[in-house]
């Protein structure tokens, strides 16, 4: 992402689980749903990223994170294949 006041992305990390590390089955469905959305996303393969963003939605459907993904998708302005970074302004 790129941050205002900054030209190069920055990372952007969300806190997931527990202090332990542990992860319940449905935070774990939709950390597995998003990473397989993610990859296929930075593929370039609209459909089944969009798939998985919904199917990670069915697990939290106030996930903040796959809602932007998917309405990029809907958009049609993804980035560049192979790139997660989106620039808002863009």
């Amino acid at each position: 992402m790129i941050v205002q006041g900054k030209t190069e992305p920055v990372k952007v990390y969300e806190l997931r689980g527990r202090i332990d590390g542990s992860i319940a089955g449905p935070e774990r469905m939709l950390l597995d749903h998003y990473e397989r959305g993610l990859a296929t996303y930075k593929k370039s393969e609209w459909e089944e990223a969009s798939a998985l963003f919904g199917l990670a939605l069915g697990s939290d459907p106030e996930d903040a994170v796959c809602k932007i993904y998917l309405d990029r998708m809907k958009q049609q302005r993804p980035p560049v294949p192979g790139s997660a970074v989106h620039d808002p302004k863009s």
